[in-house]
């Protein structure tokens, strides 16, 4: 007779599904990794085998001869043969023995099958099997005789049938495990198969699992995302749960006081989430598990298996990360179709610098055509695709790492294959050529750039018709879209040596925290950002310095706008002028084409201003703490790594390299804000000539439109009326509004799943501190301005802002508070960079914060620990 196996003591190469079922090997795997389990031992397939024997021929026969109509007939006949078997006497003794020196005496077990087949990345056979719980020696073998037969039961030989699986020599093993006493229990999905796969979706009710699975019992729902743990909880009245009394397995009713408790509280749900993500890292593939809480509330895992319905290379993934800044909230159809269009076209001039044929980019073409994504009027990163482009060029885990660090991914789902040698010496070769040739090409896009803007900027002599305008639009577009892809290659090697930089400060031991690169990188000068603001608060001190000036500013904005010729002001709206002709184009949600520039209402930057004079910033501040913040992280490098030590002029080397690309990254940016601003005057020109041919009805209507139907208009007088269609889209575009949906959503298939809007269920912290990113050092105890969304004239002036993210223009509303929390970003976000160039404290990765904090609550900002305490009494 074969041994039994056990997990423990048995050796690993026995650890085999052929050897021991599907199910079995998973339990194996689990305990092996440190998955708290129940201890068990398994029968193996051999020993099944053995008992079998005996009439192995006549079950063969049997399924030979079964088909649709004699199903059940032969599985009741198979049935009767197995469990009339006479079992081997030595085997019967080892396994007594083997129950009472693992589990004690008096001992219960749960008996289980573990087909070869079971539990599989094809096949689950989930619940077709026989499972026997609390079951004592005097039914030990009896059971295992029937849970072996269940390997033919009808549900089981219908289910082979169904899919094509072969009947002939099932091949199975049995488990024998310690009863687990579960007082609550459940079922997790790693994934939700049936919405968002980006949430862990688990199901609990009290009592045993058996109950659960068998749907006798009623159960809460909870859906956890996988990034920032939040929760939303679905709560059910329960009334039963399945209990072992008196020897039997029975439905009773709980107590009243927990009908309408959540069965789980959020420490136990979160220890079931991270316990459903560590099985799918063992499946290499989403989980199914099967989980139980005792009367001490300590968890087991009892089972888990592949969800055979999803395929992860299938698997889409929107994400808003980083996009969020860029397109926060709603964005309109003409937006989207323009941005699909420009993401499309510079990557496909950023291919061939990195030496990719053209014929790899025409077998990616999909992948370019959708690396963005519009849902519910949100744009999002299609991050699968990201993922696909980025690996042609990006050969390590570790470069894609320091990508996803930049932009701010908390949660990966990357999968980067290894690269072969030819591709990583193409791919090294050609980034040394780039880096060759990284400032030339940085002069040369600045200087393209100023021809193709000047260019566009002039459309106005094209006026006279929509088919000449068109044609303008398209020529400075292809002028703009062909040296874009300078702007990635300037990214592409910025976030490479400022991961660098922030790796070698570690590493050297210059400090122990990574946002001292950002230190190091406060106050680098001609930043387009930087001087924007520069001269706004220049601005700022000349109205307070005049005293008609700040006179005048005691006035509304409106009020302010009437004297904007008068000469008595020439000097102050001069300046004004000047500004809004050089940054107009920078405003709040300046890439949605939608959102009208301070050039073209400049009553906003009036009233921005007006809003800075009660803040306390000045030029003069604001240099001074770019000085003193640079200032001490350069010493601290000097003092660590001495003259004569070789790793200072490696470091610096990267400092100075970082600098260099993270500026441009900044100034480029601008550039692009400069062109998104001429055209949305050149698509709301289109709109007017659209309203002449009563088309649409007012010209910002033409956002409700997309690229192709301008295109469509201007070029093939396609005259049709689209006034309905607007009038749609308005309407579904204000229910959009409404809608709190999530940072990422993962489906298969060809649409979006229909998400139902979520329901905010803040948890709110008992200690009422909230952890966060640390990103811009300094402390600061005050009153708090909620803003969820951008408005000029809101004050934050010495408050503590809290948004759901920031673009380059909140740096002006920015400059006046005196900390900002930040639901999303990173330590190279807009929100990190412009904190530490103001010198104020910023905490961002507080998830819910502009639903947590109110108005004018009191909040202690931590800056140099990333946390945010709510609290009553305020002392500065």
């Amino acid at each position: 007779m074969n041994k039994l196996i056990f997990p423990k003591f048995s050796e690993k190469k026995e650890f085999t599904t052929e050897n021991i079922g599907g199910k079995a090997f998973h339990l194996s795997k689990m305990q092996l990794s440190g998955v708290q389990i129940p201890y068990f031992f398994v029968l193996p397939t051999n020993i099944i085998n053995e008992i079998l024997s005996p009439i192995r021929a006549e079950i063969e026969n049997l399924c030979k001869s079964a088909n649709k109509k004699n199903l059940v007939s032969v599985s009741e006949k198979i049935r009767q043969k197995i469990v009339n078997l006479i079992f081997p006497e030595i085997l019967k003794d080892e396994i007594y023995e083997a129950c009472s020196n693992h589990f004690g005496e008096n001992y219960y077990v749960s008996v289980r099958s573990s087909g070869v087949s079971e539990d599989g990345s094809k096949y689950s056979f989930a619940g077709l099997h026989d499972t026997y719980l609390y079951v004592n020696a005097s039914q030990l073998i009896s059971k295992i005789l029937e849970t072996i037969a269940s390997a033919w039961n009808f549900a089981a030989l219908s289910y082979r049938h169904l899919n094509g699986i072969t009947s002939s020599n099932i091949q199975y093993a049995v488990i024998v495990q310690k009863m687990f006493h579960a007082t609550k229990s459940g079922v997790a999905f790693s994934r939700n198969p049936q919405a968002n796969l980006n949430d862990i979706i688990i199901v609990a009710g009290y009592g045993l699992g058996e109950g659960i699975v068998a749907e006798k019992v009623e159960t809460d729902t909870y859906l956890i995302n996988r990034a920032s743990n939040k929760i939303n909880k679905t709560n059910a009245v329960k009334k039963n749960a399945l209990t072992f009394e008196d020897n039997t397995l029975k439905i009773n009713n709980i107590s009243h006081d927990l009908t309408t408790k959540f069965v789980l509280n959020d420490e136990q749900i979160l220890q079931v989430a991270n316990q459903a993500k560590k099985c799918e890292q063992l499946l290499q593939a989403p989980a199914d598990i099967e989980f139980s809480f005792n009367e001490k509330n300590e968890l087991n895992i009892l089972q888990m298996r592949a969800i055979t319905t999803i395929s992860v290379s299938e698997v889409k993934i929107l994400d808003n990360t980083n996009i969020v800044e860029s397109y926060p909230e709603i964005s309109l159809p003409l937006t989207f179709s323009f941005a699909i269009d420009a993401y499309k076209n510079v990557f496909k001039n950023t291919f061939s610098a990195f030496w990719i044929s053209p014929k790899l980019y025409d077998k990616y073409l999909q992948v370019f055509e959708n690396l963005i994504a519009h849902y519910k009027g949100r744009i999002y990163y299609r991050l699968d695709n990201w993922y696909k482009m980025m690996a042609l060029v990006h050969t390590s885990k570790k470069t894609i790492q320091s990508w996803k660090k930049a932009v701010g991914l908390k949660y990966s789902e990357s999968n980067i294959k290894k690269s072969s040698i030819t591709k990583k010496f193409k791919i090294f070769v050609s980034i040394l050529r780039l880096l060759l040739t990284y400032k030339k090409s940085n002069r040369t896009f600045f200087s393209e750039f100023d021809e193709n803007y000047k260019f566009l900027k002039s459309y106005k002599n094209k006026l006279s018709s929509p088919q000449k305008l068109w044609k303008h639009y398209k020529q400075s577009a292809k002028g703009l879209f062909k040296p874009w892809y300078r702007t990635l290659i300037n990214d592409f090697l910025a976030f490479k040596n400022f991961g660098y930089l922030q790796e070698l400060s570690l590493k050297y031991k210059v400090t122990d925290k990574e946002e001292f690169a950002n230190d190091l990188l406060c106050g680098t000068k001609n930043v387009e950002s930087a001087e924007a603001v520069l001269k706004m608060l220049s601005i700022k001190d000349f109205i307070i310095k005049n005293k008609d000036s700040k006179s005048l500013f005691s006035l509304s904005a409106k009020e302010i706008m009437t004297f904007y010729n008068n000469k008595k002001y020439a000097d102050l709206f001069d300046q004004i002028k000047k500004y809004v002709e050089k940054y107009g184009d920078r405003t709040l949600e300046e890439l949605k084409l939608e959102t009208p520039s301070l050039r073209k209402n400049p009553i906003s930057f009036i009233q921005l201003l007006k809003n800075q004079l009660l803040s306390k910033s000045s030029e003069s501040s604001f240099l001074q703490q770019q000085t003193k913040i640079h200032t001490k992280a350069h010493n601290q490098f000097l003092q660590v790594l001495k003259w004569y030590n070789p790793r200072r002029y490696i470091f610096k080397i990267v400092y100075s390299l970082s600098a260099y690309g993270l500026k441009n990254r900044e100034n480029m940016r601008f550039c692009r804000t400069r062109a998104y601003g001429q055209v949305k005057e050149i698509f709301e020109e289109i709109g007017k000539m659209m309203v002449q041919k009563n088309i649409i009805n007012i010209s910002k209507d033409v956002f409700y439109l997309t690229v192709n139907d301008l295109e469509n208009f201007c070029t093939k007088n396609d005259y049709a009326s689209k006034i309905d269609v607007v009038a749609k889209k308005k309407k579904l575009f204000k229910q959009y509004e409404s809608l709190n949906l999530p940072d990422r959503i993962m489906y298969i298939g060809e649409e979006v799943p229909d998400l139902e809007e979520e329901i905010e269920d803040i948890n709110q912290s008992e200690s009422n501190i909230y952890k966060g990113i640390a990103v811009s050092n300094g402390k600061f105890c005050g009153k708090v301005v909620v803003m969820k969304k951008p408005d000029f004239n809101i004050s934050a002036a010495n408050k503590i802002l809290i948004s759901k993210m920031t673009d380059p223009c909140w740096v002006f509303l920015m400059a006046q508070s005196a900390g900002l929390i930040s639901e999303k970003g990173s330590l190279l976000s807009h929100t990190a960079i412009v904190g530490r160039e103001l010198g104020i404290p910023v905490v961002v990765g507080i998830s819910q914060a502009t639903s947590i904090f109110k108005d004018n609550d009191t909040v202690e900002l931590n800056g140099n620990n990333g946390t945010v305490k709510l609290i009553i009494n305020c002392v500065k």
